[in-house]
């Protein structure tokens, strides 16, 4: 059962990575060997670790959008998996646990192809500083708490919604956008309790003479207030997506 999620998780990671490396080959082809007209500076730059862990973050959530709805994809398969003498829970741990770990992973491989891209020129090194942690922190955070919201959305239905990680986007933009402007009472306030929950809302970008993962969209508590949040969320949602998925009927 759960190998069958390692295949799904594998193939996904497998092309996300191929996607990665060639799109840095093509950069690197173009910043050393640049076009006749074009005025490449390629004598060395301070890159921030923290533009690096932002993007890292953003491509990590739309992997994460991909695996998302795992518990509900195997929904024709129930009547088969449950006559295994293995908890329910257990199961889908599992599969949590597959997700999360490929979650992971593409986050690591977007900063290390980053890292390895920047590096070629060797005055180019990366800058960190202060908020860096927290800044990471956050960049994981956000595709994480995405995921737990997608499985704690799908989870529970009967029928497969594979696109869940799809819609989720133009909903979680369109929820951010509702909760910035100024509606009257109570949609203003509606919309804001929604927004606590929405994780497009954690992954807006934001720079002061540095890159952050910091929203201006309407969210309570500081940047590390909304990071635990983000990730407090992402425990629960998967807790209850687990028990809402034991619980259906094969």
């Amino acid at each position: 059962m759960y190998y069958v999620e390692v295949l799904y998780a594998r193939s996904r990671l497998f092309w996300f990575t191929a996607m990665a490396l060639l799109v840095a080959a093509i950069f690197t082809y173009f910043v050393t060997f640049p076009p006749p007209q074009a005025h490449v500076n390629n004598d060395g730059h301070d890159v921030p670790f923290n533009a690096i862990v932002v993007l890292a973050g953003f491509f990590a959530a739309i992997m994460a959008s991909i695996l998302g709805a795992t518990l509900n994809r195997d929904g024709s398969h129930l009547a088969y998996m449950w006559t295994k003498p293995i908890p329910r829970e257990r199961i889908a741990l599992s599969y949590i646990i597959i997700d999360v770990a490929t979650i992971l992973a593409s986050f690591a491989v977007v900063c290390g192809v980053c890292s390895i891209v920047l590096a070629i020129p060797p005055q180019n090194h990366l800058t960190a500083d202060a908020s860096s942690g927290i800044v990471l922190a956050r960049a994981l955070a956000a595709p994480l708490m995405l995921y737990g919201i997608i499985e704690v959305t799908t989870s529970w239905l009967p029928t497969r919604l594979g696109a869940a990680g799809g819609i989720i986007w133009p909903i979680g933009l369109a929820i951010e956008a509702l909760a910035s402007i100024n509606l009257p009472f109570p949609l203003a306030q509606i919309f804001y309790a929604i927004n606590i929950f929405n994780p497009i809302a954690y992954l807006g970008l934001h720079g002061h003479g540095h890159v952050q993962l910091m929203s201006d969209s309407p969210l309570p508590f500081d940047f590390v207030g909304q990071t635990i949040l983000a990730l407090c969320i992402f425990v629960v949602s998967c807790i209850i997506a687990t028990y809402n998925w034991k619980r259906m009927q094969a």
